[in-house]
């Protein structure tokens, strides 16, 4: 079964809970310290492809009133930039795996099609 993790986005440093193989239980995972945010979608990134993560739970900062905040904001676009990073590496390996299965399939009948081709060329 694929695994959810839980990101708990801070201005330095961002919590990573991950839960069992069932999704049932969660556990702390890992506290990252990044610098920059590109750093950070690395690492999420790595973790999410290693964990067979198929679901991300995102903490969503509000003030004590339950509005929005300067937080929010810059969370968000984080998010964007972390799901589009994940998809666009799982689309990769997608790719690269579709490849190569077609490539399995059609190299014998490609083999095949000059085995007769060389049969028709020699009658």
């Amino acid at each position: 079964m694929s695994r959810i993790i839980g990101i708990d986005f801070g201005l330095s440093k961002v919590g990573i809970a991950i839960s069992d193989p069932s999704g049932i239980i969660s556990m702390p995972l890992e506290t990252i310290r990044y610098k920059n945010q590109k750093e950070l979608i690395e690492v999420i990134k790595k973790i999410a492809l290693e964990k067979n993560v198929k679901t991300l739970v995102i903490g969503y900062p509000l003030n004590m009133n339950y509005k929005e905040n300067k937080m929010t904001e810059i969370m968000t676009l984080k998010f964007k930039n972390l799901a589009n990073e994940i998809i666009d590496e799982k689309t990769k390996k997608i790719s690269e795996l579709n490849k190569e299965s077609l490539s399995n399939i059609l190299n014998p009948l490609k083999e095949n099609i000059d085995k007769f081709e060389k049969k028709v060329d020699s009658s």
